[in-house]
């Protein structure tokens, strides 16, 4: 009579069965992800970012061969390719170091660094003139305000800013107008801003400092012939008042302060 397979010769081939599975299964993955990897390369050398990307994803674990060098690479075409930025796709491209280089990435890698380089330092010379563009035209609105103009936060920055009041004041329809009335100076002149919630000025007033304030006086007894207290060289009529303290309260708008009134004032008598 014969005798079965022992207890232990069935777990034995049990054993070796499960490992000949274990291999085959580990092999079948290397197997697809090896060609998963092979026709991430074709792909991309393809420019076909998007076909790149998926079989990239099915690779698995991040440290699979040179993985993250060609996610880098992807994202250079995606960025420079579908999203026209030369840029960030060079910044990405630059990231890309792939040690085992039996496809030739590298190189394909080197002619796209040696395309996009060039287009990259013109973009950045346009950029450059644009911006140097923008600040002459903030520059130029800053030094030229006027009622109606959007006050933008890159204007203010330009001028001194010296003091805010919460008031209102009728437009020329004599609708009023809540506004926030901003002081600011630059240079030998002073304006009196007062802008609404939208950011736009509603009223400009501009008052001489300093040297500014002694040429306009000049220019003005020059051109008129006549003293400085005549009407036609003195538009606030400072020659009505007989002394400085009315003047101020009833053209307090147009100067910096009761000081600068007062000079005016002076100027004039």
């Amino acid at each position: 009579m014969k005798k079965g397979i022992s207890t232990k010769a069935k777990l034995l081939l049990a054993a070796l069965c499960i490992i000949a599975l274990c291999a085959y299964v580990s092999w079948s993955n290397e197997q697809q992800r090896s060609q998963a990897y092979e026709a991430a390369i074709q792909a991309i050398l393809a420019e076909d970012f998007d076909t790149a990307k998926k079989q990239i994803d099915s690779l698995g674990s991040r440290d699979y061969r040179e993985k993250d060098d060609l996610e880098n690479l992807v994202k250079a075409q995606q960025y420079y390719y579908k999203y026209k930025s030369v840029e960030y796709g060079l910044n990405y491209l630059k990231k890309v170091s792939i040690e085992d280089d039996s496809y030739g990435l590298m190189d394909y890698v080197s002619n796209l660094k040696a395309k996009w380089e060039p287009e990259y330092q013109a973009e950045k010379a346009r950029k450059e003139r644009e911006a140097a563009r923008e600040r002459a035209a903030v520059q130029e609105r800053a030094s030229n305000p006027y009622t109606g103009m959007y006050v933008s936060d890159s204007v203010r920055e330009l001028w001194q800013y010296q003091g805010t009041d919460y008031t209102t004041i009728k437009s020329s329809s004599g609708k009023k107008i809540k506004t926030t009335k901003y002081y600011y100076r630059t240079g030998d002149y002073g304006y009196t801003i007062w802008v609404t919630d939208q950011g736009r000025a509603a009223k400009v007033s501009t008052t001489l400092y300093g040297d500014a304030l002694a040429r306009s006086a000049a220019s003005n007894r020059a051109g008129s012939g006549k003293s400085s207290s005549s009407k036609s060289s003195d538009p606030y009529h400072a020659s009505n008042y007989s002394d400085p303290e009315d003047f101020y309260e009833d053209n307090y708008d147009d100067f910096w302060d009761f000081e600068d009134a007062e000079d005016y004032w002076e100027t004039y008598h």
